[in-house]
């Protein structure tokens, strides 16, 4: 805060624990109440306004962190099967719903799908979390819960921005951890509105995918193809070289921009605020503040330093 001397809960004319502008209002007082009022009102906007701030700061960090473990999970587990270390038919380490894998396993001639289950269970096991309500396969998932499990990428297209994830616009290049969606734009069978997606991978922002062939047994498989940047490019006609779409985990990110905005819209100190903090001492400023509570604000700023005076 610029001037901390004219905290309005310091002024001795102020309505102490009052939480809101209202109840400042019904409160009355003599002596007049309006500059109090307005720098209350301030004040709650100004710490409101830093309070989102900081939320989301660190959800971009925690969302980043997301995203960077993901790929991480899914490198790892690439490297160990290539290593010997993990065979065919073994869980990754981040499939925690080992119940799970052994079902889809066992139903892969059922066409079960294992690239979603995969790369779901590795933003799962990274730590992502829902922002909205949403009903999962008839079970109700509440806001803030860890990421449930989904094996079919119509399910996970259709509660995407529940699920925390955003489609990003056309001709974005795909990031560290984002998620490739294959012929999401595809006007195909599984398109019942919100995404025609065939295929899920999680891409090392390098032009290389990690992903699942459909055989949950075989693990995290990798290759160019689904990340290459020639497919994700953005034509003078607004086309794309591919019907892929890149897919990104941000949380609550969007949510807290448009408090953000919000917020700040409001968050502009008063005119008889900033008046009194041109007043030449922090001394002056204070003396000034509690006798001049009502002064008119069109009075000009001359006027207000011979009032002052």
């Amino acid at each position: 805060m610029a001037y901390p001397e004219l905290i309005a809960s310091n002024l001795s004319k102020s309505k102490k624990n009052i939480p809101d502008l209202e109840a400042i209002k019904k409160a009355g007082g003599t002596g007049g109440t309006s500059l109090d009022i307005e720098q209350f009102e301030w004040e709650k906007n100004t710490n409101s306004y830093r309070d989102v701030t900081n939320r989301l700061r660190n959800e971009t960090i925690r969302t980043e962190n997301v995203r960077n473990d993901s790929a991480d999970l899914m490198i790892e587990d690439y490297k160990k099967r290539q290593a010997g270390s993990i065979g065919y038919g073994e869980a990754p380490n981040f499939f925690t719903k080992k119940n799970e894998y052994e079902r889809l396993k066992e139903g892969y001639k059922n066409s079960l799908y294992g690239c979603q289950s995969t790369t779901n269970s590795a933003y799962c096991s990274a730590g992502a979390t829902t922002n909205e309500d949403a009903t999962i396969y008839n079970r109700n998932v509440l806001s803030g819960s860890k990421l449930p499990f989904i094996t079919g990428n119509t399910t996970n297209d259709e509660n995407a921005t529940a699920l925390g994830f955003q489609l990003m616009p056309k001709g974005t290049q795909p990031g560290r951890g984002d998620n490739i969606r294959v012929n999401y734009d595809e006007n195909n069978s599984r398109n019942r509105g919100s995404g025609g997606t065939t295929h899920s991978a999680i891409s090392d922002g390098k032009g290389t995918s990690y992903y699942n062939s459909g055989n949950i047994a075989k693990g995290v498989e990798s290759g160019g193809g689904y990340s290459n940047p020639y497919f994700f490019k953005l034509n003078k006609d607004g086309s794309q070289n591919s019907n892929n779409r890149v897919m990104r985990y941000v949380g609550e990110t969007n949510i807290l921009k448009a408090e953000q905005k919000n917020t700040k819209s409001v968050s502009v100190q008063s005119p008889k605020a900033k008046a009194a903090a041109a007043a030449s001492n922090k001394a002056t400023q204070k003396s000034f503040f509690q006798k001049y509570s009502n002064i008119d604000v069109s009075k000009s700023m001359s006027e207000l330093n011979k009032l002052k005076r």
